[in-house]
């Protein structure tokens, strides 16, 4: 979900469907998404409509 182009995010949503990318984007660690493409797919999923229903994009923590 990080890399690739449109064709790519097509076979991704047909091949596992909304749910599964939903998933993914809400266990999402940190940086398995750069932030230009953390916004792309909550915009397309309809998790976000704009920049302040965003979430924050994981960080790592260090305890």
């Amino acid at each position: 979900m990080n890399l690739g182009d449109w064709g790519d995010t097509r076979r991704l949503e047909t091949t596992f469907g909304p749910e599964k990318l939903v998933d993914a984007l809400t266990n999402a660690e940190a940086r398995w998404f750069t932030p230009r493409m953390w916004n792309f797919w909550h915009y397309r999923l309809g998790l976000a409509q704009s920049e302040d229903d965003m979430p924050m994009l994981p960080v790592r923590r260090f305890q």
